[in-house]
């Protein structure tokens, strides 16, 4: 299972990056998930208001 945040979608809230547990999602080139440091709890897809973040 891989976390995507769709770049086309994201508004640049951040709200992911602030409900991480451990800070998997960092601002580099727009906003990404770090799958090494994701333990895909999936609170960043149910935190995002705009429905930006994808599991595929």
């Amino acid at each position: 299972m891989i976390i995507k945040i769709d770049q086309s979608k994201c508004s640049g809230c951040k709200i992911c990056m602030e409900i991480c547990p451990v800070g998997a999602i960092e601002e580099m080139d727009g906003i990404r998930v770090n799958m090494t440091r994701c333990i895909k709890c999936r609170s960043c897809v149910v935190a995002c208001p705009i429905k930006a973040i994808v599991i595929k």
